[in-house]
């Protein structure tokens, strides 16, 4: 399971790709991932799967059509085959100014658990920061339980299985 934190230097990150390769018994190669964008907007590496065909960054510039928000705040995508894909989307996305940031993939890169304020599903009714899933096309809520989680207390990415089918997060709501 490849994770990154926030904050990470280029050298850093470099180095946890490789040990994590070299885990594998691969040896890694690196390149400059990019797609659109002309902006003054930094572009910061956040994650990729196990055998980096797909790779996960931030980036507060508009990259594609689906990212309507059209303001700074930092958002997730995918690059993968070429194409670049939003992440941090969902649903009952109302273009607010909140950032994104992701905390885990899946070894496959096929499961991407980030964090934001933004209310992406329905059932995310308050203003605190939640823990999500983006698998495929979906968008699910992971920091809510049977008593809801709906509170005044944000959540945070603990950690998740290899193949990122469980996840782990804390948060003092009531769950």
């Amino acid at each position: 399971f490849a994770s990154l934190k926030p904050g990470m230097t280029e050298l850093e990150v470099a180095g946890a790709i490789k040990e994590h390769f070299a885990s594998e018994g691969a040896t890694p190669s690196f390149w400059i991932v990019g797609s659109g964008g002309n902006g003054a907007f930094p572009v910061d590496f956040a994650g990729a799967s196990a055998d980096g065909s797909r790779v996960f960054f931030h980036t507060g510039e508009s990259l594609v059509e689906a990212d309507q928000d059209r303001d700074d705040a930092s958002d997730v995508y995918q690059r993968s085959g070429g194409t670049t894909t939003l992440v941090s989307t969902g649903p009952a996305f109302q273009s607010g100014h909140f950032s994104a940031f992701l905390w885990g993939v899946s070894a496959s890169g096929s499961r991407a658990y980030f964090t934001t304020a933004e209310q992406l599903v329905s059932t995310d009714e308050d203003a605190q920061i939640d823990v999500y899933l983006r698998s495929g096309s979906t968008t699910t809520l992971v920091s809510t339980g049977p008593a809801g989680g709906n509170g005044s207390f944000a959540s945070s990415f603990a950690g998740a299985s290899a193949d990122g089918s469980r996840a782990f997060f804390t948060t003092a709501d009531r769950l």
